[in-house]
C-alpha cells in the first residue's frame, strides 16, 4: 500500500500499482487554485480483504477530512489581493476549493478546512463593508453635496470625498485633510475654505439636497419647505433600494425675506437706491404667506436632524 499525507480517494488493484500525478486547478475569478491528489493502491489475496481495507481507509478519510460550503453574494466582489490570499492559504493547507456561482466549497483535513474557511469569511466581511460604505456614500451623495470654487463657478467633489467631508462636518471637526490627484487639501470648516499643498485657497460650500430642491423658480439657491409633508414627496426625497427616504429637519435664518424670482442668484437689495442698506436674508414664494424659503448662503441653514422614514 502506498500513501501520501492528504488522501482524497482510494482504489483497489490486485496486480499493479499506479500514481496519479495530475494536479487539477480551479479558477477563482482571475486566479487559479491548485490542490494535491493522492491515489492509494492496495494489494491483497482476495476481493473481500481488499474491500475491508478500502472500507477502513474510507472511514479514516471520512473522520479526518470534511467539506464545508460558503454561500455568499460577495464572493464575486473579492479583490485580486484577497483572491490571491485564498489561493496561498489553500496551497499552504493543501485543501481543495471549488466554486459554483455564489457557493464555494472547501474540502480537506478538518483543521485546515476551518483555517481556510475563517480566512475566506474575513475576506467576505471586508467585501461586505466595502459594499455597505459604497451604499452609504451614495446615500449621502443624494442628500448633501460639497463643492469647491467661488462666485458663479462651483465644482462638486468626488463621492467618497463628499462622504468623508460630511462625516467630519457632523463630528464637528475644525479641519479635515484629504488627498486627490496626488495633491493634499486641508479643509477649514470654520472658514469654509480649503488650502492645497501649494498654499492656494479656494472656497467650499455644503448644500443639503434631501429636504430641499436646488431649482430656479424662486432663485438659484437651496430650497426649504415650511411643512415636512412637502419634502416627503418623491420628487424631493427619493426612496433608496430598501424603500427608505431621508429628510433633514433644519434651522433656517429667514430674516427679512424678498420675493423670489427665476434665476435669482442672491437676495434683492433692501433699498435699491441705497446699496449700503445691504440685501434681504432670503427669498420666498409669497411675501404674505410664505411656504418655500430659498437661501443663498451656507451659513443660513443648519441641518439639525437627519430623519429616515418610509412612506405607507
Amino acid at each position: 500500500m502506498s500513501a501520501r499525507r492528504r488522501p482524497s480517494s482510494t482504489s483497489s488493484d490486485s496486480s499493479s500499482s499506479q500514481t496519479n500525478s495530475n494536479i487539477p486547478t480551479l479558477s477563482l475569478g482571475n486566479a487559479s487554485i491548485a490542490f494535491p491528489v493522492m491515489v492509494a493502491v492496495v494489494y491483497g489475496f482476495s476481493v473481500a480483504n481488499l474491500a475491508q481495507v478500502k472500507k477502513c481507509l474510507d472511514e479514516l478519510v471520512s473522520e479526518e477530512c470534511t467539506s464545508q460550503d460558503v454561500v455568499d453574494k460577495h464572493l464575486h466582489h473579492l479583490t485580486e489581493k484577497e483572491k490571491q490570499d485564498i489561493i496561498e492559504a489553500s496551497q499552504r493547507h493543501q485543501v481543495r476549493i471549488t466554486m459554483l456561482q455564489n457557493k464555494l466549497t472547501v474540502s480537506g483535513k478538518r483543521d485546515d478546512v476551518l483555517s481556510v474557511i475563517l480566512q475566506i469569511k474575513d475576506s467576505l466581511q471586508r467585501a461586505q463593508k466595502r459594499e455597505d460604505q459604497e451604499r452609504e456614500e451614495s446615500r449621502i451623495w443624494q442628500t448633501v453635496r460639497w463643492e469647491v470654487g467661488g462666485s458663479d463657478s462651483w465644482t462638486g467633489l468626488r463621492q467618497r470625498i463628499n462622504y468623508n467631508l460630511e462625516l467630519a462636518f457632523h463630528r464637528k471637526d475644525k479641519l479635515y485633510i484629504y488627498e486627490h490627484q496626488k495633491d493634499s487639501f486641508t479643509v477649514d470648516f470654520e472658514k469654509m475654505q480649503q488650502t492645497d499643498s501649494r498654499g492656494q485657497i479656494a472656497r467650499i460650500k455644503r448644500t443639503p439636497l434631501s429636504d430641499c430642491e436646488t431649482a430656479t423658480a424662486f432663485g438659484s439657491g437651496t430650497y426649504f419647505a415650511k411643512e415636512a409633508y412637502y419634502s416627503c414627496d418623491d420628487k424631493y426625497s427619493n426612496p433608496d433600494e430598501n424603500g427608505h427616504k431621508y429628510m433633514y429637519r433644519a434651522r433656517v435664518l429667514t430674516g427679512k425675506p424678498c420675493l423670489g424670482l427665476h434665476g435669482m442668484r442672491e437676495p434683492s437689495p433692501v433699498d435699491p437706491n441705497n446699496l449700503q442698506a445691504g440685501l434681504h436674508d432670503c427669498a420666498v414664494n409669497n411675501l404674505q404667506n410664505p411656504f418655500i424659503f430659498v437661501i443663498f448662503s451656507d451659513s443660513g441653514a443648519y441641518p439639525e436632524y437627519l430623519i429616515t422614514f418610509k412612506t405607507v
